[in-house]
């Protein structure tokens, strides 16, 4: 498990769909790789 930071200058200089895609693939990650199978 590891963690980033993002840096900008301006709202303006970041592309929402791109942060958006970004994050959903992190959560994505973060739930393969903490999912619980076969149970309690």
């Amino acid at each position: 498990m590891g963690k980033a930071c993002l840096y900008f200058k301006r709202l303006a200089d970041l592309d929402a769909a791109i942060l958006e895609t970004l994050i959903a693939e992190s959560i994505a990650e973060v739930r393969r790789r903490h999912t619980v199978v076969g149970g309690a």
